[in-house]
């Protein structure tokens, strides 16, 4: 890929070159510890803030413009102001977030995903930002920008890994053959040239979930959208619909994933 230092791109993956050199931060506006229980989900709109999140327990998984990023104890993450996602916890988590405003727009648009523990750290600063600790705001922007200075040094991404290629063609076969109830481990690893085996190891690295799981959290983003939708499906036609082989097996899963019932979810909506 040939990408200039300075273009503004949509998504970053392990060959976009992105230059933070020029990055000037003028505010921190937040310094937060958010807690968030298993299959806990939520959308932003038009975040205000650019912002970092370090997870130390747990992973969290953040979607983009169809990308997914893992936010885990080993990769942080930098969300640019202006763009809208949704994050789901894939199990407890907890998770220290860094709000902070730059002059200029940064040299890139969407999520990056590093490589890195900041764990320490970052509680330290969140712990002087709770308590009004003097020069906590001049150690976040030291922090902040240590951070960007190593991802300009290192000049490339992770998103969410450089073997991602290796299994882009069962990516795009669960995308479109999501909807089958017959679809299987067996059937979706063959899309890819490599082992079973392997290809388990993989996948659960990059999406830090299992190639199931994964396809089951693409099935329950699909109901949502038919539930809150103008159709008037019935719960069997939305469980149909999405590649379930049971209303039984739906109505659990979709609980499991959203909390409540997909009844409950659907009347929500429409309160």
């Amino acid at each position: 890929m040939n990408t200039s230092l300075n273009a503004r791109t949509s998504h970053t993956d392990s060959h976009t070159l992105i230059d933070f050199s020029g990055t000037v931060i003028t505010h921190i506006s937040r310094a937060v510890c958010v807690t968030l229980a298993e299959s806990y989900t939520r959308k932003i709109k038009d975040r205000p803030t650019q912002g970092l999140i370090i997870t130390s327990d747990g992973k969290v998984a953040y979607t983009h413009m169809g990308k997914t990023y893992i936010s885990g104890s080993m990769h942080p993450l930098l969300i640019t102001e202006g763009i809208s996602y949704s994050f789901v916890s894939l199990n407890q988590s907890r998770s220290i977030i860094f709000n902070f405003e730059t002059a200029e727009p940064l040299p890139f648009t969407g999520i990056f995903a590093a490589e890195g523990n900041l764990n320490a750290k970052a509680s330290l600063l969140e712990n002087q930002w709770t308590f009004h600790k003097t020069g906590c705001v001049l150690n976040i922007m030291s922090f902040i920008y240590s951070f960007l200075a190593k991802q300009t040094q290192n000049m490339h991404s992770y998103c969410p890994s450089a073997s991602q290629h290796k299994i882009d063609a069962t990516i795009e076969y669960i995308e479109k053959h999501y909807t089958d109830p017959a679809l299987n481990l067996k059937t979706i690893a063959s899309q890819s040239d490599i082992s079973l085996i392997y290809f388990r190891k993989l996948f659960v690295k990059i999406y830090g979930m299992s190639p199931m799981h994964y396809v089951q959290q693409i099935r329950i983003e699909r109901a949502k959208k038919l539930l809150t939708s103008d159709l008037a499906m019935s719960i069997s036609e939305v469980a149909d619909a999405c590649g379930f082989s049971s209303v039984y097996y739906f109505s659990k899963a979709f609980h499991q994933t959203a909390g409540v019932s997909a009844s409950r979810y659907r009347s929500s909506h429409y309160k």
